[in-house]
């Protein structure tokens, strides 16, 4: 029982980060997008998409060692992660 609940929880979690990176991605050279996006967010800012992110961040990077292909979506990540960090300082 706790092992299905385990599971669960991990499906929304991962469920959650990619719909932080989709969101994410739309940010990026587009200010009227960021500016849409944090108008609808807690707070007006970023928070807790970079929560979201980070946890899938860490996440990825433990399980990198079983997939040599990974680095690339890690660096995606990381970058989105940055990006997200420097526009929630504005």
């Amino acid at each position: 029982m706790l092992l299905q609940k385990a599971g669960r929880h991990m499906e929304h979690t991962l469920i959650a980060a990619y719909i932080a990176l989709l969101i994410g991605y739309l940010t990026i050279d587009n200010t009227e997008y960021e500016l849409f996006i944090r108008g609808h967010l807690p707070n007006n800012n970023y928070e807790m998409l970079l929560s979201v992110l980070q946890k899938f961040y860490n996440f990825m990077t433990l399980t990198a060692a079983a997939s040599p292909g990974s680095s690339r979506g890690i660096k995606a990540t990381e970058m989105l992660i940055k990006h997200l960090t420097d526009i929630n300082k504005s």
